[in-house]
């Protein structure tokens, strides 16, 4: 965590999917009254069609251009529009089967319930055991990802004094607490 008394006023959230990105995010938005962006709903239109790239970073560079905001997710095309303006990294490092069970478990609840994912699309069975699911997706980022934010942590660098990693829950409340703590004062805690 940062140190000093500066407010964070913009947040992002990193992880491998399953981590938990998207419900910190919207945790630290109904904490702080900051709006709260998932990347993924930029970058998916409807029937899993993605944006062009373009298109995507020109989204993601009007909510960066805010005063005040979180950030989840992980499109490295976008770092150098978010992470210079961002207060604080926060990296959800949690072990691999958990992410793979955390990713089952939501899969098949969003399958069960038709609920909605990324920008109005949906899970199916067909999909979560393709060669393109997300449980492929988790086995073929977890080490790279973590490899590269474990490089970030332990060099010197710009965002190693931003960056903080959670890998429990007692660390993800230190995180929650410290945030708080440094929110502005003008936050609307009504």
């Amino acid at each position: 965590m940062q140190k000093g008394n500066t407010s964070i006023k913009r947040i992002i959230v990193l992880g491998t999917s399953g981590s938990g990105k998207t419900s910190l995010a919207k945790e630290l938005s109904s904490l702080s009254g900051y709006p709260s962006t998932d990347l993924d709903d930029l970058f998916w239109l409807p029937n899993w069609t993605p944006r062009g790239e373009e298109e995507v970073l020109g989204l993601i560079k009007e909510v960066a251009e805010q005063e005040c905001w979180i950030i989840s997710g992980n499109y490295t095309i976008s770092n150098h529009l978010t992470w210079p303006k961002a207060d604080i990294l926060i990296w959800l490092d949690y072990p691999l089967p958990t992410l793979v069970w955390r990713a089952l478990k939501r899969s098949f609840r969003r399958i069960v319930k038709r609920e909605a994912c990324c920008n109005g699309n949906y899970e199916t069975i067909g999909k979560l055991f393709s060669r393109n699911s997300i449980l492929a997706w988790i086995f073929s980022s977890y080490y790279r990802r973590k490899k590269r934010f474990n490089k970030i942590l332990n060099e010197p660098g710009e965002y190693r004094q931003k960056m903080v990693r959670v890998s429990n829950k007692n660390e993800r409340m230190q995180v929650l607490n410290s945030i708080w703590n440094r929110l502005p004062e003008s936050r609307d805690t009504g």
